[in-house]
């Protein structure tokens, strides 16, 4: 637990400048959602529900008591076949891998690379 002191408000500020500062050299835009709206966070939740079905659902199917690091090495496998092996649908990507789509700077700049 951790109490919600200004020093802690001061730790926020300053990575929230960091944040900033990064998504300015970045020229990358920050998009705010409506909390509580799973629609506005679709991709989000479905990585969610991805992780779920393929990697926790079976890593407890396997083990009676799963050990931390047997979750953590599933997690880095699925994670890696998530990012870097097979092309993705989502309307932004475009059939390309999430790992692809992280350096393609023109899907999310507005200016071309």
């Amino acid at each position: 637990m951790e109490a919600r002191g200004s020093d802690d408000r001061q730790r926020r500020r300053v990575s929230l400048e960091d944040f900033n500062r990064t998504l300015s050299h970045l020229d990358a835009k920050h998009i705010y959602i409506r909390a509580g709206r799973p629609q506005s966070n679709g991709c989000v939740e479905r990585v969610q529900q991805t992780l779920l079905e393929e990697c926790w659902k079976p890593a407890f199917a396997r083990y009676l008591i799963p050990k931390y690091t047997g979750l953590q090495r599933d997690l880095v496998q699925a994670l890696t076949l998530y990012n870097s092996d097979g092309s993705h649908r989502g309307r932004r990507i475009k059939g390309m891998t999430p790992e692809q789509a992280i350096y393609n700077r023109r899907l999310w700049t507005n200016k071309p690379q």
